[in-house]
């Protein structure tokens, strides 16, 4: 699970240059007004090399983050010395930047997760012949249920009780933009064709904040069983007294 606060650092596009005498500097950032928080700008992306080996071009993808700059693994290096200059990621942990050639670097940002990503991919399972043999369309036996969260790892939170309070600060041109959760406590009621009526709490699993336009998007959900049959769902969306 994450944590309930995280950190970025945000700049205008630089670049790591080689120096005369060998090593890397990184250049001053561009200024820029604003920067989407999207992966094309942090850690990951991909690069083109030549490989001896089969005499042919090949290129290798970040498997965190096929989209970002910065990414030059084992194999790599000599095509990024022979570009003499090389993006640095725009988004980062604060104070994470290290020449291109260190540790591979954690990708930031807060979007979600694509599904053939690395973490998320892992929590799919093992799709391979003895799963089509034996239990396909099911999921296979190790399919972890966490592969449907698609938020990045570091927002990925305990189910919030609907009237947190959430600050943002350095997303709006205002610089701090805070606002509390609505105290909706939503269930669905489960009417079955056998006449058993029940109620399913709903958790708040999605919260999808888009700070430009000043727009919270919530998603609840239930789970019920498949058996009974059910008739009918209705919803209800009580509210929490405020203190």
């Amino acid at each position: 699970m994450g944590t309930d606060r995280k950190r970025l650092l945000v700049t205008g596009p630089r670049r790591w240059q080689r120096k005369l005498l060998g090593g890397w500097k990184a250049t001053p950032p561009e200024p820029i007004a604003n920067l989407p928080l999207r992966y094309e700008y942090a850690y990951g992306g991909q690069v083109t090399r030549y490989d001896p080996e089969t005499g042919r071009e090949r290129t290798d993808h970040c498997p965190h983050n096929p989209l970002g700059l910065g990414y030059w693994p084992p194999g790599t290096h000599e095509e990024a010395k022979r570009r003499g200059q090389v993006p640095v990621p725009q988004i980062l942990a604060v104070e994470d930047i290290q020449p291109p050639f260190g540790r591979p670097l954690k990708v930031q940002g807060a979007g979600p997760i694509g599904k053939t990503w690395l973490p998320r991919l892992r929590l799919a399972g093992t799709f391979d012949a003895s799963w089509q043999a034996g239990r396909w369309p099911n999921l296979p036996e190790d399919f972890d249920y966490g592969f449907w969260n698609c938020a990045h790892p570091d927002l990925q939170i305990p189910y919030p009780v609907g009237d947190e309070k959430i600050e943002l600060y350095n997303l709006t041109p205002e610089g701090r933009f805070a606002f509390r959760l609505p105290g909706f406590l939503p269930l669905v009621l489960v009417r079955y064709e056998n006449g058993d009526v029940k109620e399913a709490p709903a958790n708040l699993d999605t919260l999808f904040i888009a700070p430009d336009d000043r727009h919270l998007s919530l998603v609840w959900r239930a789970t019920i069983l498949a058996e009974p049959p059910v008739r009918i769902l209705e919803s209800r969306l009580p509210t929490r007294p405020r203190t």
